[in-house]
């Protein structure tokens, strides 16, 4: 937790999350500050096919006004609507 408060400060602020093993110091994933309200930061890593680089500049595009990324809010949104009219 201190080191989200003393890294993330504003929106598009992020820094690397890396393997504990001596042995494999790989990049697991991203912890990023979507907006400057949101306190808590989206945890993010590739998937097939897509580099680190790609992974950040698209995350920085469709995550701006909410600490959601927009493509994924918007389908929660409409599951839970679908649901809601089971």
């Amino acid at each position: 937790k201190n080191r989200i408060k003393n890294e993330l400060k504003k929106a598009g602020d992020y820094f690397e999350l890396r393997s504990r093993l001596e042995s494999d110091n790989s990049l697991l994933g991203y912890c990023y500050r979507s907006t400057d309200q949101s306190s808590n930061p989206v945890y993010v890593s590739i998937g097939n096919k897509i580099s680190w680089s790609t992974c950040l500049w698209i995350l920085k595009l469709v995550a701006k006004k909410c600490r959601i990324p927009e493509p994924i809010r918007q389908a929660d949104l409409l599951t839970r609507d679908f649901l809601r009219n089971l």
